[in-house]
């Protein structure tokens, strides 16, 4: 009657033995790869950014609205609007490759069911 209790307590305890070294060996080799990639780019990237945070947060936005923003160019009065004949077929067009979706007609509202 004992032996089989202590059967089981040894299997428990090789299967906690291996588990452990398992996540144990996977732990570090995750662990060397992070520092790996952590060095990498600390060698790539030498000037360091300074992380925006409470303080210097406003004086991130001020730099921000200082440089120039795009103005907005006129429309060149070579581009000519569509006609309706090339309109018709840009809607035929969107409407066979299912982009474009012609109105339902028949919607809810008009439905004797409702």
């Amino acid at each position: 009657m004992v032996g089989p209790f202590m059967q089981g307590i040894l299997l428990i305890g090789i299967i906690y033995w291996y588990s452990k070294s398992m996540m144990s060996m996977i732990n570090d080799y995750y662990r060397s790869e992070f520092q790996r990639k952590l060095q990498a780019a600390g060698e790539a990237k030498a000037v360091e950014e300074t992380p925006l945070n409470v303080d210097n947060f406003m004086d991130y936005v001020r730099e921000l609205e200082t440089k120039e923003q795009p103005t907005k160019q006129a429309v060149p009065s070579s581009i000519k609007p569509l006609n309706i004949g090339q309109t018709k077929k840009l809607l035929y067009f969107l409407y066979i490759t299912g982009v474009y979706r012609l109105p339902d007609l028949c919607n809810a509202a008009d439905s004797a069911i409702s």
